[in-house]
């Protein structure tokens, strides 16, 4: 697991460099439409917009197992 953790940094690494145009201009966009202050409220937006649905799924499948 770390050999291939290892393995695959640069790809993640270039990536993430490759992608954080195209992200910041999506929250620059997101920004300007809800009129935010500054850029953290809509980094803040986005955040909160992903994990509200996988904290659900999450919660979901743990209290489906309780019930067994």
């Amino acid at each position: 697991m770390w050999t291939g953790n290892n393995i695959t940094r640069p790809f993640r690494v270039a990536g993430a460099a490759a992608l954080s145009p195209f992200i910041d201009k999506g929250l620059r966009r997101i920004q300007k439409y809800f009129n935010f202050p500054n850029f953290v409220y809509a980094f803040a937006l986005v955040v909160s917009a992903v994990a509200a649905p996988c904290l659900t799924v999450a919660g979901l499948l743990i209290l489906s197992r309780w019930g067994k």
